[in-house]
């Protein structure tokens, strides 16, 4: 039996965006990099809103209100 592989969140954005990019098809990108992406694809999309709204937080972002409420006292 095969362990499972544990991608990078950084990794999974890269096939993800290709994928998006649509300059490919899916198998073919599947075949380059190894991986189903058909459900990091569909889950990019479904969360790029939440850029743009604010429900997902930049790691800049993130860092600036974390040292805000440190600060805070």
């Amino acid at each position: 039996m095969t362990k499972r592989k544990n991608h990078s969140p950084l990794f999974k954005a890269k096939v993800a965006l290709e994928a998006i990019k649509n300059e490919k098809t899916l198998p073919e990108l599947s075949q380059i990099f190894g991986v189903h992406i058909g459900k990091w694809k569909k889950e990019a999309v479904d969360n790029f809103q939440g850029i743009f709204t604010g429900e997902i937080k930049s790691q800049e972002n993130a860092d600036k209100i974390e040292k805000d409420e440190l600060y805070k006292k």
